[in-house]
């Protein structure tokens, strides 16, 4: 009998209704609609329903993100997360079916 894995991703979901909750990080991309990063909202798919590359967040813009991700699971503190300044994102962004 042969283990199968799944394949999965887990996703932080971008979303142009901006809600102004703390936990969503406001990142501009040229590849998605003005809007923001929902932390609280995370995502997990297989990645076979990943359908292609919109594109790339920079290293600083995805810190933005982890940071944000980070507070909201306890790791860091608000005012930490908050000192850092809204730049653009070196993780793939991707679309899902």
């Amino acid at each position: 009998m042969t283990k199968h894995r799944r394949s999965l991703v887990t996703l932080v979901p971008h979303t142009s209704s901006r809600r102004g909750s703390r936990f969503e990080v406001a990142v501009r991309v040229r590849f998605l609609k003005p809007g923001v990063f929902d932390v609280q909202n995370l995502v997990t798919v297989a990645h076979a329903k990943l359908l292609r590359k919109l594109g790339d967040l920079d290293s600083e813009q995805l810190s933005l993100v982890e940071d944000a991700l980070l507070f909201w699971l306890g790791f860091e503190d608000d005012a930490a997360v908050r000192k850092k300044q809204v730049i653009s994102l070196n993780s793939r962004v991707l679309l899902s079916r």
